[in-house]
């Protein structure tokens, strides 16, 4: 065996760790690449649609109508009842408290999950859900979210919120497509303004400040997403038609046409106090 002195001595020969020394390191510190300023920009892949398409395909978005919390509500108090036996779903109301394991009705439906439904004077109300119902032919209502509706009176205005996925197939218009939401609409008799949107299994869609009143049929953004990831945007312009400018990531594709204000104006008329 060699002795103590010898062995170190190697090390210090070989060019060991005790030797390694750069004349650029701080004591405490690890040597870092310099930041040159410059980033690494990704274009996004060209458009799978060309104008007209989109323009189609935001007309369809909307042909089921902007969705009513209500109507979601009405359709969920409709399958509670059709297969409520006396025994399941343990419900008082719209409010259900079955386990995840759920329960299952002699009329052939299975109730699974949690409700809380509120409501208060006049049409305010708040439905809470993490829930499904399975009918007897295996289609399921799915209630996962919060619908909410707010009047103001004093004001006359409105505030109505949708979030989470709500529907059922076979329901009529926008629940049919058991969209998942994340949309807020305020306004009053004269006036509507969206934010967010929804997404099925079709189409995403999102409203930017999207606007439609009784003197301006429609400004703001409407914007539609590319099967690939990136947006389309429709940017209404000063002049309130159903027209502008379409652009794909920020590139111009033309004009584009979708009116929202039939939509818009029967929310209204629904909500008007």
């Amino acid at each position: 065996m060699w002795p103590v002195t010898r062995r170190l001595w190697v090390l210090l020969a070989l060019g060991g760790p005790a030797c390694t020394h750069r004349a650029d390191s701080q004591p405490g510190k690890s040597p870092v690449e310099e930041d040159t300023g410059q980033r690494t920009v990704v274009e996004p892949p060209p458009p799978s649609w060309t104008a007209e398409q989109v323009e189609t395909a935001m007309i369809q978005a909307l042909s089921g109508g902007l969705p009513r919390p209500q109507e979601a509500v009405d359709a969920f108090g409709r399958i509670l009842i059709a297969g409520d036996d006396g025994r399941c779903p343990n419900s008082g109301g719209y409010t259900i408290t079955e386990s995840f394991s759920g329960c299952h009705s002699e009329k052939g439906y299975t109730y699974a999950g949690l409700t809380i439904y509120t409501d208060s004077m006049g049409d305010d109300f708040s439905l809470l859900g993490d829930c499904y119902v399975i009918d007897p032919e295996g289609d399921i209502f799915q209630a996962a979210g919060e619908l909410e509706r707010a009047t103001d009176p004093a004001n006359h205005s409105f505030a109505i919120k949708l979030t989470g996925t709500w529907g059922y197939a076979k329901e009529q218009g926008w629940l049919s497509s058991v969209p998942s939401l994340a949309l807020w609409l305020e306004g009053d008799a004269e006036r509507l303004v969206a934010n967010g949107g929804w997404s099925t299994a079709e189409a995403v869609l999102y409203f930017e400040a999207l606007e439609s009143s009784s003197t301006c049929a429609q400004s703001g953004h409407l914007k539609l997403q590319d099967p690939q990831g990136a947006w389309y945007s429709l940017d209404y312009g000063e002049d309130c038609d159903a027209c502008g400018e379409l652009s794909y990531a920020g590139q111009p594709l033309g004009t584009a046409c979708v009116s929202v204000e039939a939509a818009a104006a029967r929310y209204r008329e629904e909500f008007s106090l």
